[in-house]
């Protein structure tokens, strides 16, 4: 374990993870510019579906 405290990513942040790699930016630049690894890049786009709908209901996605 590297001995980094996990920090939560909000709901609005993770809608514009995913609209930043929709719009075609390099899933690496993501990445850094969100302050996040790409394995936890890999998970919000594999949450996609749930996150956008979350985001629509207003309801608080449960995500890594």
């Amino acid at each position: 374990m590297s001995g980094c405290k996990r920090k939560a990513i909000s709901l609005e942040q993770k809608a514009a993870i995913l609209e930043a790699v929709s719009k075609g930016e390099k899933k690496r630049d993501v990445a850094a510019r969100f302050a996040i690894s790409q394995s936890t890049l890999s998970t919000i786009l594999k949450a996609k579906d749930s996150i956008l709908s979350s985001e629509k209901c207003g309801t608080s996605a449960q995500l890594a």
